[in-house]
């Protein structure tokens, strides 16, 4: 495990951080997150971010519920408890669909909440760009980039001049993180 330097540049409009996204995505550096007040399609396009995953595992959640409140229904009914109501069949497919259908519904949302928390990675409780200062303004008018993978102090020092070329406002040196 190698410790790498993070350094977190903020931006006054959502073009510079688009622009300066491309230039240091241009000069090798992939590990590249932004922080803005809301979802800017230039920037999810300059960090060459595809269409998120979170409808297919919702689809998927969606299916897997449906089909194992189905099966429940049916094996109950059907198979290990078979009840003569009104000679209807024991397989009924039409008193099945209002739980199926509402299981189904369930599980797509429960997988969305899983998706989101993942996918968006919630889960971590702390990140070392909360310790720069006037960072709560992320979710008000300001926007940060944090790009991280960067090995030597000497290469620190290059980015941050770079980033203050391309118009950042604030350049924060992180520290380290292990990767």
């Amino acid at each position: 495990m190698r410790n790498r330097n993070v350094i977190a540049a903020e931006f006054g409009s959502s073009d510079r951080l688009a622009s300066a996204i491309r230039e240091v995505r241009r000069r090798g550096y992939a590990d590249v997150e932004a922080y803005t007040p809301y979802a800017i399609h230039d920037v999810q396009e300059a960090r060459g971010l595809g269409p998120s995953r979170a409808p297919l595992i919702m689809f998927v959640a969606g299916m897997l519920g449906a089909g194992a409140a189905y099966l429940l229904q049916f094996s109950i009914n059907a198979v290990f408890y078979p009840l003569n109501v009104g000679a209807r069949p024991d397989h009924f497919f039409f008193a099945f669909v209002p739980i199926t259908f509402e299981m189904g519904v369930l599980s797509a949302a429960a997988g969305g909440v899983l998706a989101l928390i993942g996918l968006g990675r919630l889960f971590r409780m702390r990140h070392p760009l909360e310790r720069a200062p006037r960072f709560e303004q992320a979710t008000k008018d300001r926007f940060w980039l944090e790009i991280g993978g960067i090995d030597e102090d000497a290469e620190a020092t290059e980015v941050a001049e770079i980033l203050a070329e391309l118009g950042a406002t604030e350049v924060v040196w992180l520290g380290r993180r292990g990767q």
